[in-house]
């Protein structure tokens, strides 16, 4: 009990747990004690006081029931735990302030009266139907829409009553879940369908794409110039995005054997250089054009030969490599060094201009006699593996791209809408929850305290924590 009054009152007694409180509460660890006091103040002032009885307490039972299936013979174990509390404090009421404090508080006597039994679903259903008219049960809010089907299943609660509980709220869930269903079929469609569109803009306008990075190869071997894309049939979220990374992947052609040639060629630039400024008189060769193109088709395929044997005579001799060391090692070292730095530096699309050796004058180009028939052949010579990579392993990675884009998107979408769906549900079990809830109060409203914790399915068989 507290003091309620002027604090005066409250000061005139000497609680005795000003020197024994520390001693007790390592005895006894509880909540429920109170404890003596003596009036401190003289004669007097204590007949002020009138002592007289206090009251006592009473509470409903409350009866504590755990069930559950034991192993697999279909049966439940049943616990009850009954509560008494006998509260019997004396009370002390001061004339002039009115002031009512605890004088004794007997502790709560609690006896746990405990049984175990094991019964048969039945019989348990039998119990239930006898108990619960007597009953004011109460529902813990851990308590779920399928937790209440489990009790109403194994309860014997009323036909009418369990009708009216559950099968309103699973029809609207069939129907929340119907209508999500068709949504998720409409995202699917129309995502299916924009891929479709988009695949196929992309594969009428593949050579376009093409046309703008590599246009001599393209128009090597196409008769007309492709037309300019419409992008009207490219959906518009993804336009930017798709332009872009098509761009990026047609930017390098992902070819081995393109590669090789490409590190093929710049080897024989650089080697053909290298030639035409050490010729003598006696060269053969009228332009640096026909030394590349010499040293590209030679019929050795390994670099390092290659080169080895294309260098002047006078780099091979036993005499320059018995007086001055082996100069065609680091003559050939470079080379290849000077080459790997080309070919590292120069997009296959800058790549495709040197083909036709844009970096020769017009003069020059035109004193080689068979300059145009050149070109013509290195062109040809790539072409083959461009077109190998344009139509099989360019097109595989464009579906590759689109794939993932689109299912990123739908991927996103149906996310979206399975968190509304279980949004929704949620929602709805909660209304539910409350009104079924309420409902098996209503019915049972009164008489010892039944309170229902929690509801588990175990290995197929409800367990009660009552």
């Amino acid at each position: 009990m507290q003091a309620h009054g002027h604090p005066d009152d409250v000061d005139s007694f000497k609680w005795k747990d000003e020197d024994t409180l520390e001693d007790f509460m390592e005895d006894n660890e509880s909540d429920t004690n109170c404890f003596e006091f003596e009036v401190q103040k003289n004669q007097e002032q204590k007949e002020d006081f009138t002592f007289r009885e206090g009251f006592k307490a009473s509470f409903s039972l409350v009866v504590s029931i755990h069930i559950r299936i034991a192993g697999s013979k279909d049966r439940y174990e049943c616990c009850e735990t009954h509560i008494d509390l006998d509260l019997r404090p004396e009370i002390v009421e001061s004339r002039h302030h009115q002031t009512l404090v605890t004088k004794r508080l007997i502790p709560a006597s609690v006896t746990h009266l405990t049984k175990h039994e094991s019964i048969s679903c039945r019989t348990f259903e039998q119990k239930m139907r006898q108990m619960l008219p007597s009953c004011k049960l109460v529902f813990a809010d851990v308590v779920t829409v399928d937790d209440y089907g489990v009790f109403i299943k194994h309860a014997g609660v009323p036909r009418e009553l369990a009708n009216q509980c559950l099968p309103v709220m699973e029809d609207e869930r069939r129907q929340i879940q119907q209508n999500f269903k068709a949504q998720q079929l409409t995202i699917q469609q129309n995502i299916n369908n924009e891929l479709d569109t988009t695949t196929q803009w992309v594969e009428r306008h593949l050579r376009h794409y093409l046309h703008g990075m590599y246009p001599t190869l393209v128009e090597s071997t196409d008769r007309e110039t492709p037309e300019a894309s419409d992008e009207s049939d490219l959906p518009l979220e993804h336009r930017d995005v798709i332009n872009s990374e098509i761009r990026d992947l047609i930017s390098v052609v992902n070819s081995t054997m393109w590669r090789q040639k490409k590190k093929r060629f710049f080897l024989a630039r650089v080697l053909a250089s290298y030639i035409w400024r050490n010729r003598d008189s006696t060269s053969s060769s009228s332009s640096i054009v026909e030394l590349v193109s010499k040293i590209f088709f030679d019929k050795e395929r390994e670099l390092y030969p290659l080169v080895r044997r294309n260098l002047p005579d006078s780099k091979n001799s036993w005499v320059t490599i018995l007086f001055k060391g082996d100069e065609t090692f680091k003559v050939v070292d470079k080379i290849m060094h000077i080459a790997d730095e080309k070919l590292r530096s120069t997009s296959d699309s800058e790549f495709t201009d040197l083909l036709c050796f844009v970096d020769i004058e017009e003069e020059d180009a035109a004193a080689i006699p068979d300059f145009a028939n050149i070109v013509k052949i290195f062109q040809a010579t790539f072409v083959e593996p461009f077109e190998r990579w344009a139509s099989s392993t360019l097109r595989h990675d464009i579906k590759s791209i689109l794939n993932s884009k689109f299912n990123s998107t739908r991927s996103i979408m149906l996310g979206e809408l399975g968190k509304a769906e279980n949004k929704e549900i949620a929602d709805l079990e909660e209304a539910s929850r409350l009104r079924i809830r309420q409902l098996l109060m209503d019915k049972y409203d009164s008489g010892c305290t039944l309170y229902i914790k929690t509801i588990k399915q175990r290995e197929g068989a409800p367990c009660f924590v009552v």
